[in-house]
């Protein structure tokens, strides 16, 4: 047997059993639990005043044998569509809000040209309830695969914002795509 054919099976509470992380740019990563491909993100997303699922931000995961709590982290970059973008975000587990992930960012100056990134996040424990309560972030276990999202919105046509696209990259007009990034952390 190769030393790296070795794995772990018993965790100290509270200890990292895998981390996976990565730009939402199609490539695939493996980790204990299995390989994931993330989705290639390219192109802006406009908000409309109804949730929908960023891009790059959806994943089919499992954690390992062992997880008592899954902390999923999204970033992704916001640029402007009006003065004062509102923009309201949400987890989602199996396509249920998880009531605890849900934030409003707001950029309030009358800056013209506003970009920022947007960081999100959401923490799901395991075997603290005896039957799921996907609202609140508990499952009594988790044994197969679960989609892990965010959704965004605008608050109004008033308020408007983009994702995943910067303006004036090089100080001469040019737009670039930016890339979501992805943390999952599976902890036991």
């Amino acid at each position: 047997m190769k030393v790296d054919e070795i794995t772990k099976t018993q965790y100290r509470p509270g200890e990292i059993i895998e981390t996976l992380q990565g730009r939402a740019n199609g490539r695939s990563i493996e980790v204990l639990s299995g390989t994931y491909t993330l989705t290639n993100v390219s192109g802006l997303q406009n908000a409309t005043t109804s949730h929908a699922v960023i891009n790059g931000s959806s994943i089919s995961y499992k954690p390992p044998p062992g997880t008592t709590r899954v902390i999923y982290e999204f970033w992704c970059f916001m640029r402007q569509t009006d003065v004062g973008p509102i923009l309201h975000f949400a987890g989602r587990v199996a396509g249920t809000q998880v009531t605890e992930s849900r934030h409003t960012w707001r950029e309030s100056t009358a800056n013209n040209d506003y970009q920022t990134w947007i960081y999100n996040n959401m923490t799901l424990t395991i075997g603290e309830v005896a039957s799921d309560s996907l609202a609140s972030g508990r499952l009594a276990s988790w044994t197969s695969n679960k989609t892990l999202d965010f959704t965004f919105r605008e608050y109004s046509a008033s308020y408007e914002g983009r994702l995943h696209r910067t303006n004036h990259w090089d100080g001469g007009g040019t737009d670039i795509d930016v890339k979501p990034f992805i943390k999952i952390t599976a902890i036991a």
